[in-house]
Order: C-alpha cells, then structure tokens, then sequence
C-alpha cells in the first residue's frame, strides 16, 4: 500500500470515528448533514483506497462522489446556519439566501466558460476540464458563504451549545483546507498535485480526530447568559437590530 492510500485509510477512519461518536452522543439526529458528511468522508475514502488511481473505476467513482461531495456539503452549511442562527430568523434567511445567490453564481458563471469552450477544450483541454471547473466552482461558491458563517460565529457572542460550536469549526476548517487543496490542483499543470493531496490529507486526519475528542455528552446552554465584556452586550444589540431589518426586508 503506498503512502497516499494509506492516508485516505487513515482520514477514512478519523472521519469514522467522528461519525461513531456523535452517533454515540445522540447527535446524529439533530445534526444529520453534518453525519451524513462524515459518514460519506469515511465510506467515500475507504472505497476509493482500494482502487487502482489509474483504472476506469477510480475515474467514474470520482465522477460520482465528487458531486454528491459538494451537494452534502451545501446541506451541511444550510444545516449550520439553521442550528446557530435560531434566536435570528431574519438573519438565518438571509444567510441562506446568499449561499443560494452564491452557488448559483459561481455554477453559471462556471457553465457560461464551459458553453463557451466546449469541444475538444481549449489549448489541447479535455471536457473532463470543464466537468471539474462545474464541480470546483461550486465548492469555491460555498468556500465563501462558509467563510462567512466563521466570521459570523468569532465576531458575535451567541453563548451556543458547545457541540454546534465545535462541529462549525471543524466542518468549516475541514472544507476550507479541501477547497485550498482543490485550488492548488486547479492551477496545476495536471489538475493535480501529488504534494498538495498528501499534506491535505495528514491535516484532514487531525482536523477529524480533534473533531470526535472535543465533542461532548452535555452541551446545556447557560440559562442566563453571562458578558465577559461590555461589547458583548452591545454586539448582540447590533445583532437583534440586524435581525428585526432583515426580517422586515424578507416579509416584503
């Protein structure tokens, strides 16, 4: 077994052991595209090791799970704006207005070069080059509406349960490091980095491990929320007067 695979066995595990302990925490349920991601990661990179990288099967099996991937992921993002943004309706449809508006976007963007390019590929590029600009172009989309949640949770102080806490920034440093190791294959002269792919996936098996450590059994929210600091207070001011705007904005 050559080093690359047995990284994917090893990040296949992390991501297993993640999945097992928020189904032995009971938090499979409230928090299911979260779940059905890890357990997607660990089912996905568990097949595709056993795979030659140069058979037909590895291609169309990339084909395939590739997709779903990112359609997951997006689900993950919808759930994580509906899970930490429940006091905010109006902000909460906002943010998911703009991951909407964002993807949408990216992805025509995406098929107006590919409409525009088609046939044989431009400078000797196959079409394969245009299916994955559709692929990474979405995720790119969602890259920023994820960066965005990040931003969103380390500014304002929203006093959450601790494991949607943990499970947005795990998820959100995991997909960030996938969609930096998809830019770096971009740009590369082969649409792949061997040196890229393998850094991503000793980082990705840290991420996921540290994931299934912190989370917790007990994740009770204070019943009187507590300021550290006199900003606190005047944030989450702001931040309900953001809310009643957007909310009277989407009535409209």
């Amino acid at each position: 077994m050559t080093s690359e695979k047995l990284l994917m066995v090893l990040h296949a595990g992390a991501a297993a052991a993640a999945a097992a302990r928020m189904l032995q925490l009971g938090l499979a349920k409230r928090q299911t595209a979260i779940f059905c991601f890890l357990l997607l990661t660990a089912v996905s990179n568990a097949v595709v090791a056993t795979i030659p990288f140069e058979s037909k099967t590895y291609f169309y099996s990339y084909l395939f799970i590739q997709p779903l991937t990112v359609f997951v992921e997006a689900c993950v993002v919808r759930e994580l704006f509906s899970l930490t943004m429940t006091s905010w309706p109006g902000i909460r449809a906002a943010a998911l207005r703009m991951m909407y508006w964002t993807i949408s976007a990216s992805i025509a963007v995406s098929l107006l070069l590919t409409a525009l390019f088609w046939g044989g590929g431009a400078n000797g590029r196959s079409n394969l080059f245009y299916i994955l600009l559709i692929e990474r172009a979405s995720q790119f989309g969602l890259a920023a509406v994820v960066i965005s949640l990040l931003l969103f949770l380390s500014h304002f102080p929203l006093q959450l349960p601790r494991n949607i806490t943990v499970s947005s920034y795990f998820f959100g440093s995991v997909f960030l490091v996938e969609a930096a190791d998809r830019l770096i294959a971009t740009i590369s002269p082969h649409l792949f980095s061997a040196q890229a792919e393998m850094g991503t996936l000793i980082v990705l098996c840290v991420l996921f491990t540290g994931w299934a450590a912190m989370l917790r059994k007990h994740e009770a929210v204070p019943a009187q929320v507590r300021f550290e600091y006199p900003a606190d207070r005047e944030l989450l001011i702001q931040l309900e007067h953001l809310n009643r705007t957007l909310s009277g904005v989407g009535r409209r």
